[in-house]
Parts: C-alpha cells; sequence; structure tokens
C-alpha cells in the first residue's frame, strides 16, 4: 500500500521534524510504503526566510520591528547553519516525494494521513487550507486519514467562520484523530463522522530509536533549559537548581538572535533535530516550555519541568494523561527537589495510549490483521 503523508515536515523545528520521521519510521515498520508529500506551503516557510520583509508588517507598531528584523539579518550565518542542519536531516531520514505547491491531480495514492502538528490551525496556514483537509483530486478507493491533527483553542473561532466548508471537508474521511480533547469537542458539531484521540506520532517509536538517532555533545552534568517560548522564569528555576546541585546551565532557543548574558549560562541556538536529541539525552534535568521538549523528555525518562500557567492546552493535555500535572509550574516556588517521576507509571499509561493509536491507525488503513 502506498500512503502519503501531509504535515508540517519543513518546519524548522525539531519537534516538527521528528514527529513526521516517527510517523513514516511507525508505517514502514507495517511494511507500507510511506512517502512524505514534499507540499511546499509558502506562508510557512517564509517564517523561516533570513530576508523575510512579512515580519516588518507582522507587528501594529511597524517601527518596533525594524530592530527585530535588523537583528535577523545579523544572524544570517547561524540562520543558515541551522537551515542546512534542518535540511541535511530531511534528505538523510526522510523518504520524501518531489516538491509542489498545489495538488490538481491524482497523486496515485492508497491512502493519504494529514498529521499530526497543528496543521488544522489557521494562524500558521494562513487560513484554512483545504489541502491541509485532504480537498484535492484523488482516487475513490483511497482512504482519508487524520492522525492526531492538532489545533491551539485559540484557533476556534477562526475555524467556525468555516464550519460549513470543513465540515464537507471532515465527511469525506474514512478516520479522524485529534491530539487534544478540547479539540475533538470542538471539531464533534462538524461532523458525523467518530473523531478519536490519538498520541503524537514521536510516540510510536522506542526510547532505543530516539537514542540510536542522537548526536551527542561533550558536555554533561548540565541542566538543560529549553525555550520554545522565551521564558524568565525558566532561567531563573535553573539558575536555583543548579546552585544546589552544581550543575552547569544549558540555554537552548528556538529563535536565533543575540544572547546577552553574565551569568555563565551556555547559549545555543544553532540545532538541528537530532542535535537536540543528544542534548535531551545527556541532561539531568529538563526545564521546557515546549510541547515536543515534554514528549521527548518522557519517552526518554527524564526528570522534566514545564513552565507555563496552565494557558497551553496541549502541554496540560499530556501532563493530564500521565498523571503528572504537578509537572507544571509557574515560577521557581513550584519546582520541590524530592518530587520524583515514576517511569513505571508513566510507562504504563503511555503505553496504553500509544497501542490504542498504532491500532487506529492500522483500522484506518485496514491492515488491522498485521
Amino acid at each position: 500500500m502506498k500512503v502519503g503523508i501531509l504535515t508540517f515536515h519543513r518546519a524548522e523545528n525539531f519537534g516538527a521534524s521528528l514527529q513526521v520521521y516517527a510517523l513514516q519510521q511507525y508505517l514502514k515498520s507495517l511494511h507500507l510504503n510511506a512517502i512524505i508529500l514534499d507540499y511546499r506551503c509558502m506562508f510557512m516557510e517564509h517564517h523561516y526566510d533570513i530576508f523575510n520583509p512579512y515580519i516588518l508588517f507582522s507587528r501594529w507598531n511597524f517601527f518596533k520591528t525594524i530592530p527585530i528584523y535588523m537583528n535577523r539579518l545579523s544572524m544570517n550565518k547561524s540562520m543558515r547553519q541551522k537551515h542546512n542542519m534542518f535540511q541535511n536531516f530531511r534528505q538523510e531520514h526522510l523518504k520524501m516525494s518531489g516538491s509542489f505547491k498545489h495538488i490538481k491531480y491524482d497523486l496515485g495514492y492508497d491512502a493519504y494521513i494529514v498529521g499530526s502538528d497543528q496543521i488544522w490551525r489557521p494562524m500558521l496556514t494562513n487560513g484554512v487550507n483545504d489541502i491541509y483537509f485532504l480537498n484535492f483530486p484523488m482516487a475513490k478507493h483511497a482512504r482519508c486519514i487524520s492522525y492526531a491533527a492538532s489545533a491551539e483553542s485559540t484557533s476556534f473561532p477562526e475555524l467556525r467562520k468555516h464550519k460549513k466548508e470543513i465540515s464537507i471537508f471532515l465527511n469525506q474521511f474514512n478516520a479522524i484523530s485529534v491530539r487534544e480533547k478540547d479539540l475533538q469537542i470542538e471539531l464533534s458539531s462538524y461532523t458525523q463522522n467518530p473523531i478519536k484521540i490519538c498520541v503524537d506520532p514521536t510516540f510510536l517509536l522506542s526510547k532505543l530509536s530516539y537514542e540510536k538517532l542522537a548526536i551527542h555533545h561533550k558536555l554533561n552534568n548540565y541542566i538543560l533549559v529549553y525555550h520554545l517560548f522565551e521564558t524568565h522564569e525558566g532561567s531563573v528555576l535553573a539558575d536555583k537548581i543548579a546552585q544546589k546541585e552544581g550543575l552547569r546551565i544549558v540555554e537552548i532557543h528556538s529563535a536565533i538572535r543575540k544572547y546577552h548574558s553574565n551569568n555563565g549560562h551556555i547559549h545555543i541556538d544553532v540545532f538541528g533535530p537530532q542535535e537536540m536529541l543528544g542534548w535531551i539525552i545527556d541532561a539531568k534535568i529538563i526545564i521546557t516550555t515546549s510541547f515536543h521538549g515534554l514528549v521527548l523528555s518522557l519517552i526518554l525518562q527524564k526528570n522534566v519541568w514545564i513552565v507555563d500557567e496552565g494557558q497551553n492546552n496541549r502541554l496540560s493535555n499530556l501532563l493530564k494523561m500521565v498523571h503528572l500535572e504537578r509537572r507544571m509550574i509557574s515560577d521557581s516556588s513550584g519546582y520541590h527537589e524530592d518530587d520524583f517521576i515514576d517511569y513505571l507509571k508513566v510507562n504504563d499509561l503511555l503505553q496504553q495510549q500509544i497501542n490504542y493509536s498504532k491500532n487506529f491507525l492500522k483500522v484506518a488503513l485496514n491492515i488491522n490483521g498485521k
């Protein structure tokens, strides 16, 4: 069976890269010919362009964005290095189709899987993008599946504006699954098709798979602070722990910019998916604002803390699933050094959801007997 995967595979974000890698690897383990459709969503790709003038007009105050844009230009070399690392990962580890910007004819696949990641979040796709709802020419026998599709609850008002057309799209699916409970509830009024909840694709691979993929570093005995969104609280918490435990602090930033720090922290903003895995594996403690930072920390059984005020539904949903809500804190006062994660219990809870999700894919693809 030839299966096409549609997702954010070109986002220069380690979670986006690993989730599509994991989904493709799992489908390959089922003896399927899984190919990532190299759809070029230019609106998303422009976000990573070094000379993207849209940044100048992305905020109300034009003059405040000028320094941001000039700083971005000054980081030209670092941005190119990071871009090349992600490009190399795609070339070496992902099996992709030829590139295209539109789908005007049947691509010849037996099934199409859209997801995971926030492919149904309009602000990331310049409105409701019907390609991510599998609305394009295909054979009558082709199966349409969403796997762990996601959208923040802040997207719901925009989705509701397009409810009629989205309903038409969803009613044509053979199987629908999303990643978060609130998205399941929201979309339940859009379609008569049942909507399931499945885990992020990164959970479909084992701890050993990621350990083999990782690129390690020479540094050890450190706390890793991974900022998907910059938080002062995460750095303060790291300082608090480091002073007590005698550890160094490595701060990894998703955005490339100049970091002026006299606190002795190591700041890193040039990395690829494999390098990020290495930093996570070798860390003693992880503090993060990132969903996939949490996901990989759980898979790799790390001592992880989430700095957030509980407003990120992706993080809170996952923590609730594994009964670790207490690991989400708003500042250093919520940290307790004697609070350890019982990974025997966590792995048992995760495995139940992983088995359910794998079975969802098998049934959706009509290969339940394998």
